[in-house]
């Protein structure tokens, strides 16, 4: 029977990591304080979370949660990394293990809705931020439409151009 200690563990993880869209799983090990103040300075700023997991909780809440498989990424010390922003949480996790490559490491992740794998992480760090892709995507649809529009009112442009023509020619042989 587990303890009740526990039972308040598994929900304040439940409750933190709750609705995340990102989950990135990280050993941050034999940093320094300055070192890990930095992190957590770095990942308040940019609107994600960070805290340490105890490895057999956090598979009691995969569990519960349905992310079967996202178990194996937890080795040795582990801290999650999570947000909103699916994008944002993989760039900030490739940066710290670009910075302290020999304390900070990424075990894996769920993102987009699927178990993701290290090298996976990394792959999305590379994409451009969310509302980008959002506005690119925007422009590739919208650009068929603004190219009918002008297709369709060019002749109606080109014919209102030449009555202007027909008209001035007109008043100026009127005027003579």
């Amino acid at each position: 029977m587990p303890s009740e200690l526990k039972t308040l563990m598994v929900a304040e993880i439940e409750k933190r990591i709750g609705s995340s869209e990102a989950l990135v799983l990280v050993g941050m090990t034999g940093l320094k304080g300055v070192e890990t103040a930095a992190i957590r300075r770095k990942v308040k700023e940019s609107g994600a979370r960070l805290f340490h997991l105890k490895n057999t909780l956090a598979r009691i809440v995969f569990e519960r949660k349905g992310l079967a498989g996202l178990e194996d990424y937890l080795v040795g010390p582990t801290a999650v990394l999570y947000g909103d922003d699916p994008v944002a949480v993989a760039k900030l996790a490739k940066e710290f293990a670009k910075e302290y490559p020999e304390k900070f490491e990424m075990h894996g992740g769920y993102l987009v809705g699927r178990i993701c794998a290290p090298e996976e992480v990394k792959a999305m760090a590379d994409m451009p931020p969310y509302e980008e892709m959002v506005a690119t995507m925007l422009a590739t649809l919208a650009s068929p439409v603004t190219n009918l529009l002008a297709a369709v009112s060019s002749p109606v442009s080109n014919l209102l151009n030449v009555l202007e023509q027909v008209r001035e020619s007109k008043e100026e042989s009127k005027a003579s």
